[in-house]
């Protein structure tokens, strides 16, 4: 069956009521439900400035010899140990060093959870050792949940895995020990992968194909917001235990309990499963919100007819804001024979896929470890330049909130770009743009100059490069799910995620290496770069194309695209219009 799901959704009235209604739902639960629960460690596994506390008895009971005079000491309290001198004159005549006896003193009243269980001096590194939970986590949840909504559908997985953050974050309140609160992270990060990558794609399939350039960069904006958002967050709760923090990270996404009722499977997925009873009750619920009538598209799908016949004839392409002409809302159509019809027509056999259809397609298998590759290397160098960029002097709040915002105009440049362009062609540009930013920004670090002019030049195209890495972030993050049939959409999405997790985690040593060779981070985030720049030139386009269905249809995408080169998409009808909206 030859199904035009773009034409339906199209006739049906795409950015009307309906699609706004969900699209902001779901954007809501991507800022406050998944986002939170990453960004929260910011602000509740600070490790605040420190001190060993004060000795509570005489020096003696601490080891000092009995013939020490206490009146003759001076003892000095460091972060990690106690230095106690046994002559005021001539501190070099004898002393002694011991472990923090006593503890600890913060000089925050606020309490994270690294100052709570004391995660310092000889037990540093735990702290940072959840959120390498977290990631683990997430290749996990990447892995699993991503597979798990091919095969039982989006909405399922998305709402129970937001309804497992809602339950651990707010559990997280009654945490008694770190060992818990380190499983607790593990658990958080599969869920959030769960939320975030089955969420992208209900939202890409919701929308005909002119219209997801504008999804992936609301979706950017969504994540920003939370970005941001979240500083507001930790400040106003900043003179509360971290528990509590945690506990509004989790009633935010209180609404979960209710979700289910307030969001729709995919449209896109039910065709693709032959579950035509309920896509027939999406259609007509949609139908009836956006006032538009249904009835052609409720008889096509019953009768199990090619749908490329569907729109409503008109004298002008559909263009991807303008309103579809509406006649009169019909009345609820007596659809008893149409499920009988349904029910008798409707073939038994469903194509479903796994992940190792990817490893049995030699082009599906290619087209995957490009994409790897790329959601690697992005995640490599976004988290390795904002770990270079996280130890400015001031305010945790202000720095973060400044590391945020610089999101804003990538998000920006990406909008702009996405409508105009092809999705081959955004890939390529970003990644050359930060390739050679970052090649330029090291390469001006090792001139010696003696008025600092060259620093700052570096310093500014290192912010530029970063720039440039959140822009293709923000295009492979859209390009990837389009790559796939609908029944191996989020699984292939899980998997590229898993890869930028392990980029993620590669990301920390970045330091290490720029302590030894301070240009040898730069040249490696830019090669890799260029590298990316070259690959994911021999992938089809996808941008004018509606999402594939089969895997048939992807391996003949692949057979028609045999060269590529820059340029803009056809220029459609009406794009003024669509401009007008962003």
């Amino acid at each position: 069956m030859d199904v035009d799901v773009d034409n339906i959704l199209t006739t049906l009235g795409p950015w009307k009521r309906y699609q706004i209604l969900q699209l902001f739902y779901v954007g809501f639960i991507h800022m406050f439900g998944g986002a939170y629960t990453v960004l929260v460690y910011v602000f509740i596994g600070y490790q605040p400035p420190h001190h060993c506390s004060n000795f509570t008895q005489s020096i003696h009971t601490y080891g000092i010899p009995s013939y020490i005079n206490e009146s003759q000491v001076i003892v000095h309290y460091s972060q990690c140990d106690i230095t106690v001198y046994s002559n005021g004159t001539n501190m070099t005549s004898e002393k002694w060093t011991l472990p923090c006896v006593n503890g600890y003193t913060y000089e925050n009243t606020a309490k994270t959870f690294v100052s709570e269980w004391n995660l310092v001096c000889t037990s540093a590194g735990l702290g940072e050792l959840t959120q390498t939970f977290l990631a683990a986590g997430q290749c996990v949840g990447a892995m699993l949940f991503a597979s798990m909504a091919d095969r039982f559908g989006r909405k399922p997985i998305l709402m129970s895995s937001h309804l497992g953050l809602f339950t651990i974050n707010t559990a997280s309140f009654f945490i008694p020990s770190y060992t818990i609160f380190a499983i607790s992270r593990l658990l958080l990060g599969a869920l959030q992968q769960g939320v975030a990558i089955v969420l992208s794609t209900i939202l890409l399939e919701m929308f005909p194909k002119q219209s997801r350039g504008t999804i992936g960069a609301l979706l950017s904006v969504f994540w920003t917001v939370s970005v941001m958002s979240i500083t507001a967050f930790g400040y106003g709760l900043r003179n509360y235990s971290w528990r509590y923090i945690q506990l509004a990270a989790g009633l935010i996404s209180v609404h979960s309990l209710f979700g289910y009722w307030l969001i729709d499977e995919s449209f896109r997925w039910l065709i693709a499963n032959k579950k035509t009873d309920d896509a027939i009750k999406v259609a007509k619920k949609i139908a009836r919100i956006n006032k538009v009538n249904v009835n052609q598209v409720l008889s096509i799908i019953s009768s199990q007819q090619p749908m490329r016949e569907l729109a409503v004839p008109r004298s002008e392409p559909i263009d991807e804001f303008s309103d579809v002409p509406e006649n009169e809302p019909s009345e609820e159509i007596e659809s008893a024979d149409l499920i009988e019809n349904t029910t008798d027509s409707t073939p038994s056999v469903v194509q479903q896929y796994t992940l190792l259809d990817i490893l049995k397609s030699s082009i599906l298998l290619r087209n995957s470890i490009i994409l790897w590759f790329a959601w690697c290397v992005n995640s490599l160098t976004y988290y390795g330049l904002f770990l270079t960029s996280s130890s400015m002097a001031g305010s945790r709040y202000l720095n973060y909130f400044i590391n945020a915002t610089v999101e804003l105009p990538s998000n920006i440049m990406f909008w702009l770009m996405v409508n105009r362009t092809s999705r081959k062609t955004l890939v390529v540009f970003f990644h050359a743009l930060a390739g050679l930013s970052l090649i330029i920004s090291v390469a001006l670090l090792t001139i010696k100059d003696d008025g600092g002019k060259g620093a700052v030049v570096s310093t500014a195209f290192g912010f530029l490069g970063k720039l440039a890495i959140s822009s293709s972030f923000n295009s492979v993050w859209l390009y990837t799910p389009e790559l796939y049939p609908t029944n191996l959409r989020s699984a292939g999405f899980g998997v590229a995620s898993t890869m930028a997790r392990v980029g993620a985690m590669i990301a920390p040593f970045s330091s290490l290496l720029a302590a030894r060779i301070i240009w040898g981070p730069g040249v490696v985030f830019g090669v890799c770069c260029f590298l990316v720049t070259i690959l994911v030139t021999v992938l089809p386009e996808t941008g004018q194309r509606e999402l594939p269905q089969t895997l048939e249809e992807l391996v003949n995408w692949n057979k028609e695209q045999s060269g590529w080169k820059f340029g803009k998409l056809r220029k459609r009808k009406k794009i003024e219009t669509a401009k007008t909206f962003y």
